[in-house]
């Protein structure tokens, strides 16, 4: 083993694009969590993955660690938002891993960099699936209003 070495991705912090339609965002690594839903917030879209720290945590270090949270047991870990990770592997070399089409053919090794710590590599960019807006019920003003709303046994 050689000497140890720290790799910084803070300042790789930029939402590279967004396609609505399809419901993707192509991010760097430093890109806030909250920072990313606050990007698509005027598509009616968010970023599910909530490790309960939004402010601080990185999509990067959401998928180093596949990052869990409050928001998992609806819509899942970090894995299940990832579709794509652009990495620099060991060797070098640069690859994509995974794709936008919904059955990327061949092995899923975007699953086994999700969650491998670095280890594999060094993610650059990061194509992310975005969540619709939960709905907004309707909600009463007052007690007095739920009262005239209640149906009379």
């Amino acid at each position: 083993m050689g000497d140890p070495l720290v790799i910084v991705t803070t300042r790789l912090n930029r939402v590279l694009g967004v396609d609505a339609d399809a419901r993707v965002a192509w991010v760097e690594p430093g890109v806030l969590n909250l920072d990313l839903s606050r990007a698509v917030q005027h598509l009616g879209l968010h970023y599910a993955p909530d490790p309960s720290s939004q402010q601080a945590c990185t999509i990067g270090g959401n998928v180093a660690t596949n990052a869990g949270g409050p928001h998992c047991l609806a819509y899942g870990v970090t894995g299940t938002h990832v579709l794509a990770v652009e990495a620099v592997l060991p060797d070098g070399s640069v690859e994509t891993l995974g794709g936008l089409a919904p059955d990327t053919p061949g092995y899923d090794l975007r699953g086994c960099f999700v969650g491998s710590e670095g280890t594999m590599g060094v993610a650059t960019r990061i194509a992310v699936r975005l969540t619709p807006d939960p709905r907004i019920c309707a909600r009463s003003s007052s007690i007095s209003d739920r009262s005239r709303t209640r149906p009379r046994l």
